[in-house]
């Protein structure tokens, strides 16, 4: 039954959002009335509190599956005089254009008359037929009124002068033989109608149509119907999975709920980024301090090797480094932190002749232990890389500010400024410069005398 007339559904069609069915016309009535909620799911408010709307005229479709159960549903005649039963289907399009107790207007209507008859509609038709030539000579068997005018249209006398009742016998006496020739005639033409219309009717189906286009018809009808139950089945399953589906808002809270989350884990995805690069840095430091640990000597002897010597020695010609320094190492676990500062073109009295070595004091953490000012002799040595003849220069620690205690990062360094002259180091045939790398060792004398 239909949702809102509450009868049984014409032209069904089923909303899309709740799955309650209408009648077509019910559901655009509805919907010009402004009424956009679901009458069946005002109904069912108080059992689970859901009301869907009826949405625009196109969040519906037709439905087939509905249609074809009304359309089997047994029925009989609503003639009270006829017998007949069947489907609803075939009351439509069968039976009511045949049922001979169907009620048709009088085909005088259009002249005031108002009486129905009881003719099937093929009787009908000819039945009209037949009183179009029965009137003819019935009319002009009659006057009506005082006086009148023949109803005969083909008499002569009728066309050219109008009679009374009392000249009505004379008119019969007159025109017997007329009015027989005129009879027959219309008889004649009565039977050959009736002749005819039984021919046609031989070649015409049960509703009129010829039987070839009929078998077109029902072939054009059996092709509809098997795409209409291919139809049906994709809507059934359509309704079944709509049905499913969650509620518009339900989706629209996950759909808040997912992006919530999305926004929060984008935050930890960019903290967490930002703790990869801290790590990085550590990372860096770590290695660059384990290289340095890994250098660094404890005893108070070490071997510094100075690569990229020529692009060091350009930069100093350039003014860009005029000296580098070593990293730093110790003396002992708990010693001195001492470094190595070069002047690769010289320094002071040794500059652009000789090249010149320097030793800085560095703070160091267990500085508060040692005894200062720092007095132990320094060598330093330029090793031969090819001939081994080494050169060694010593000096011992004078009262200076660079051997006391650091109070900064470093002291000034103090050295040898005229340590190796230039000509010799960077000569071809010499061994302490190989694959552009110089090798210097510096020995600090830490027995007490």
């Amino acid at each position: 039954l239909c949702c809102h007339c509450q009868l049984l559904m014409r032209d069904p069609v089923q909303n899309i959002e709740c799955g309650h069915k209408f009648c077509r016309e019910c559901f655009h009535r509805l919907l010009s009335r402004g009424i956009v909620k679901c009458p069946e799911c005002l109904k069912a408010e108080k059992r689970d509190g859901k009301i869907h709307t009826l949405g625009e005229p196109w969040k519906y479709f037709p439905d087939i599956a509905t249609k074809k159960e009304i359309l089997n549903l047994p029925v009989t005649c609503h003639n009270s005089d006829c017998s007949w039963s069947g489907t609803l289907r075939d009351l439509e399009m069968e039976h009511r254009l045949q049922c001979t107790e169907e009620l048709i207007e009088c085909p005088y209507k259009v002249v005031g008359c108002q009486k129905k008859h009881q003719h099937s509609l093929r009787a009908w038709i000819k039945l009209r037929a037949w009183m179009l030539i029965v009137k003819r000579f019935v009319a002009c068997l009659s006057v009506a009124g005082g006086g009148g005018v023949c109803g005969w249209p083909t008499m002569e006398n009728s066309k050219k002068k109008r009679i009374t009742r009392k000249e009505k016998d004379d008119h019969e006496k007159s025109s017997v033989v007329s009015h027989q020739k005129y009879l027959l005639e219309s008889f004649l033409e009565l039977y050959t109608l009736r002749e005819s219309s039984v021919s046609e009717e031989g070649k015409l189906g049960p509703h009129g149509v010829g039987t070839q286009e009929l078998h077109g018809l029902a072939k054009k009808v059996g092709e509809m119907e098997r795409k209409q139950k291919t139809l049906q089945n994709i809507l059934a399953v359509f309704s079944r999975e709509l049905s499913k589906a969650e509620p518009t808002s339900v989706l629209q809270n996950q759909v808040k709920e997912n992006s919530n989350r999305a926004a929060v884990l984008e935050k930890k995805v960019r903290n967490l980024e930002s703790l990869m690069v801290l790590k990085d840095m550590a990372m860096a430091n770590l290695t660059s301090h384990l290289q340095m640990l890994e250098q660094t000597s404890f005893d108070g002897t070490y071997i510094w090797k100075i690569p990229s010597v020529s692009q060091k020695v350009k930069n100093v010609i350039l003014h860009r480094n005029k000296f580098i320094y070593s990293p730093p190492f110790y003396t002992g676990k708990y010693g001195y932190k001492l470094c190595l500062k070069v002047f690769l073109n010289g320094d002071g009295t040794g500059q652009g002749t000789n090249l010149s070595v320097f030793l800085v004091i560095m703070k160091g953490e267990y500085d508060f232990q040692l005894r200062w000012p720092f007095n132990h002799k320094v060598t330093f040595l330029l090793l031969d890389q090819v001939n081994q003849q080494h050169v060694s220069a010593s000096f011992r620690p004078v009262n200076s500010n660079s051997f006391q205690r650091p109070t900064t990062e470093m002291n000034m360094g103090s050295g040898l400024p005229e340590f190796f002259p230039l000509d010799k180091l960077y000569s071809q045939d010499s061994g302490y410069i190989r694959d552009d790398t110089i090798c210097l060792k510096v020995v600090i004398d830490t027995v007490e005398q």
